[in-house]
């Protein structure tokens, strides 16, 4: 579809920007986009070296290529007659930069679209509850592909509660995986969290190692005996004995890729196990090398993160089992169940896309959960409904809109000063009839507190009239920056916020 759309667009002497949400996802697209126009095309994403980007950008910027294929920021790719703006997997939480410039690449696409006079085409097996609103409200369009291509079947899916069972594998993982192999087919599995442990605890007075920069503790990678925090990139040396008591019985608690690894590994010695995570990709052509070696037949079972749940179609892999479908759903955001139901889905669609019909296993802890039941029965429809009315009642997103206030500072007190003054700012604007209908939240500590080594209070802003919450942001920036200049304490100002902790 998206191949014949480029095509008559390029018919047209136009042009067409391709926006895919992960780096990993290029190589497989690249290679259809080459056998079908050649070199017309250009690549742009943060995987590329200076030099590299601005040979693709000067080529777009000369005309010398009509498509550009890419991470969020090809958005900004230079042509002057765009025809036609893909993006792939448009509900993904990813196309939203989060550092620096805040911006969501699909909504920019919506604008880039409109001012261009260009169609906006957003594909997704699981569409984002604010897009599915906009085709109830008759901003877009719906087109549905219903079926699968050749009319194959979609994998049958079966949920594992875990409370009944011992150890990282079901009984009923472990003989899936096991018949898949004895048939010569490839397996993916599917655990939303890097590293060996999620944390190192002492049992006997129960010390865990925080990072000293975040309120997170410390994830111990096995390969280099290290212990990292997977957000301000600290790390240390893994000790034999507790620093605390000087017990030596320290115990890694959780699991991730690399613990998973290990496990399967030992299940099945004779097998190729590979592992695909920011761990085993942050060399340069690593993603490539993976899927190259999943492609060849070299690979027997695929252990990874999100990286290998979209998009990727590989005929050989007839099972995917899902590790632990609860990582994502007990996340202090609204957007949990969402971001839960969307995973699962997506991952059972990389199940069963050849001759033969995909099996894939879900281990839970909460089976009766409304987005683990309907992703069971691949139905959106049903979720969407559930889902919708929970939003309505609480009015989050799509019934409102949101801007999150963060404060952040190297000084707690300063910080938290700043949020009272802030705080007292945001009602008396209010009370002056700044932001009609805008309702208040917090301020309060963010989920967490201290990342990076600053500390962080957010107050966000609620209301559907998004003319009203944006005199009262603009309102607010203006005499909060009087009152903390020279603290040491910023302001950062996220409007429609993909992630709020």
């Amino acid at each position: 579809v998206y191949l014949r759309a480029i095509e008559e667009v390029l018919n047209q002497g136009r042009e067409a920007i391709v926006l895919v949400p992960e780096i990993s996802l290029t190589p497989q697209l690249l290679s259809r986009f080459k056998d079908r126009f050649g070199e017309n095309l250009a690549l742009l994403h943060s995987g590329l070296g200076k030099g590299e980007r601005y040979d693709q950008w000067r080529k777009i910027w000369r005309e010398e290529v009509k498509i550009a294929i890419g991470a969020r920021s090809a958005i900004f790719a230079p042509f002057k007659n765009v025809g036609i703006i893909l993006v792939d997997e448009e509900h993904d939480p990813s196309y939203k930069q989060e550092e620096k410039l805040k911006y969501h690449a699909r909504d920019l696409a919506v604008v880039r679209a409109k001012e261009s006079g260009s169609t906006l085409l957003l594909g997704s097996a699981t569409p984002s509850l604010e897009s599915f609103y906009n085709i109830e409200k008759g901003k877009f369009r719906l087109l549905t592909l219903p079926e699968r291509i050749e009319k194959k079947p979609l994998p049958h899916v079966e949920i594992v509660d875990m409370k009944h069972e011992k150890g990282l594998l079901s009984e009923k993982m472990k003989t899936s995986l096991q018949k898949n192999l004895e048939e010569n087919r490839q397996s993916l599995l599917f655990l939303n969290r890097r590293g060996f442990s999620s944390f190192i605890l002492c049992p006997e007075c129960g010390f865990t190692f925080a990072c000293p920069n975040c309120s997170v503790t410390l994830t111990f990678h096995l390969k280099d005996r290290s212990l990292q925090c997977h957000y301000c990139d600290y790390r240390i040396r893994a000790p034999g004995d507790c620093p605390s008591c000087k017990g030596h019985r320290l115990k890694g608690m959780g699991m991730g890729t690399e613990r998973l690894e290990q496990e399967i590994q030992e299940l099945f010695p004779h097998k190729e196990i590979g592992r695909m995570d920011r761990d085993t990709t942050s060399r340069k052509h690593a993603h490539q090398q993976i899927l190259k070696n999943l492609e060849s037949g070299k690979i027997d079972i695929l252990i990874g993160t999100q990286m290998i749940v979209k998009g990727h179609d590989f005929p050989n892999v007839t099972f995917v089992g899902v590790v632990s479908a609860d990582n994502s759903l007990h996340f202090p955001d609204f957007r949990s169940s969402e971001r839960t139901f969307q995973l699962l889905t997506q991952v059972a669609g990389r199940a069963g896309r050849g001759d033969i019909t995909g099996e894939v296993v879900i281990q839970t802890f909460n089976p009766d959960h409304n987005s683990i039941r309907r992703a069971k029965d691949h139905d959106f429809n049903g979720f969407y409904k559930e889902e919708m009315e929970f939003r309505r009642a609480l009015e989050y997103p799509p019934f409102s809109r949101l801007i999150n206030f963060r404060l952040t500072g190297n000084s707690e007190k300063r910080t938290k000063m700043a949020a009272k003054e802030m705080a007292k700012v945001g009602r008396s604007l209010l009370t002056r009839g700044f932001g009609k209908g805008v309702e208040l939240l917090g301020p309060s500590a963010a989920p967490f507190v201290r990342l990076k080594g600053k500390f962080r209070i957010q107050m966000l802003a609620k209301g559907s009239n998004s003319r009203m919450l944006h005199q009262f942001a603009r309102e607010l920036i203006a005499q909060m920056e009087e009152q903390t200049k020279g603290k040491g304490v910023n302001l950062d100002v996220d409007v429609d916020p993909v992630f709020i902790l």
